[in-house]
């Protein structure tokens, strides 16, 4: 799956756009729509600055969600 792929799936199931989880938004639906992209980017092996490169998050942003939400 790719990222893009990936994105269409999170905005379909979360109910965003694209300009949303792209942007800086914190509506809770956005952010779990990021929480999600970041979680199954790392399981797939990317890296904390790869997965925050691809989202627009710095990289302790990526870490603070994969290490608080479930």
């Amino acid at each position: 799956m790719t990222f893009e792929q990936l994105k269409a799936l999170a905005c379909k199931h979360f109910k965003v756009t694209k300009s949303q989880i792209e942007g800086k938004g914190r509506k809770i639906n956005v952010v779990y729509a990021r929480i999600a992209m970041a979680k199954i980017l790392h399981t797939c092996g990317y890296t904390l600055h790869e997965i925050g490169d691809m989202l627009g998050l710095d990289h302790s942003t990526v870490f603070h969600h994969l290490n608080t939400f479930d």
